[in-house]
């Protein structure tokens, strides 16, 4: 089984790319790490988990925008993009944001921030693996300095 595995969106072009990794390497299973950024990326994310056999877990800056806290991030910054634009952003788009909050109503699960399909029943002890973004302390809080 061939994996690829997408980190730190942070607020490029999701679908572009997985097309492109998709024609470059043909892979079976998608695993997307969150950090979208921007409240579209989560409808491209949504497509996506509808075309792809996609696991996808929820990164600090998502929970973090959708719950209003401020991120401090290098990233952010480069693009000139700072917490109150994302928190309108997310704000104004319902649909993202339940989407991330919940995903129950698309049929994932969600547990102590993380948001993905469940893994299939049907490969081996040997082939499973646990992916998870970050929030080492328990939470998603990005609000301590850390990006």
């Amino acid at each position: 089984m061939k994996i690829a595995i997408v980190g730190d969106v942070h607020g490029a072009p999701l679908a572009r790319k997985v097309d492109e990794i998709k024609d470059e390497t043909n892979f079976d299973k998608l695993v997307v790490l969150g950090d979208l950024d921007r409240a579209h990326l989560a409808h491209e994310l949504m497509d996506i988990l509808d075309t792809e056999d996609t696991i996808a877990v929820v990164g600090n800056h998502d929970y973090s925008h959708i719950n209003g806290e401020t991120i401090y991030s290098g990233t952010m910054r480069k693009q000139s993009i700072n917490s109150p634009q994302m928190w309108k952003e997310w704000a104004n788009d319902p649909e993202a944001t339940n989407f991330i909050r919940t995903g129950f109503e698309r049929g994932y699960f969600g547990n102590s921030g993380i948001l993905g399909k469940r893994v299939s029943t049907d490969l081996t002890p040997e082939q499973k693996i646990i992916v998870i973004h970050g929030a080492y302390a328990g939470d998603q809080h990005s609000s301590s300095g850390n990006s």
